[in-house]
């Protein structure tokens, strides 16, 4: 899949430049590496804080993502918006050694490219059992009807 243009930030003006901030906003973006995403699409705001001299944190927050998910009890779609999660990485100038860091920030063209990192985080964050509100509620009004059990409480010395 390739990326778009829009999640390509360029960083070479807070390179170097120790502690300095820079915050920007997004809004009504697609990507095909989250399929489910539905219009008004996704919105987020980025904070980039240079660290020293190799290293930039990248968080995201305010993230507004409305997904088409579909009820695993009624089999029924519906929208799920996956809202203010906040996501947090560092990015390195140098090649990574390990899959410890996601973002490398570009040599050549001195960005980075939040696109794939931030829909996988996202992804993650998606609930195993997909359940619309009104099979939330039945399942909720369910459970709440079951006999209560003793139970386990565990102590450590």
């Amino acid at each position: 899949m390739s990326t778009h243009w829009w999640y390509i930030i360029k960083v070479s003006d807070i390179l170097h430049n120790l502690w300095v901030k820079d915050t920007l906003k997004f809004s009504n973006k697609f990507s095909t590496f989250l399929p489910q995403i539905q219009d008004p699409w996704m919105s987020f705001t980025v904070l980039l804080i240079w660290l020293s001299d190799d290293q930039l944190i990248v968080e995201i927050t305010d993230i507004n993502a409305p997904l088409k998910q579909t009820c695993d009890y009624c089999g029924k779609d519906y929208i799920y918006t996956f809202t203010n999660k906040i996501i947090q990485t560092k990015a390195y100038l140098w090649e990574k050694d390990d899959d410890q860091f996601e973002l490398e920030i570009d040599k050549k063209n001195k960005t980075i490219n939040l696109e794939k990192w931030l829909c996988d985080n996202i992804q993650i964050e998606i609930p195993v059992v997909n359940m619309c509100k009104k099979c939330q509620k039945k399942w909720r009004e369910e459970t709440e009807e079951l006999p209560k059990y003793n139970s386990v409480i565990w102590k450590s010395n």
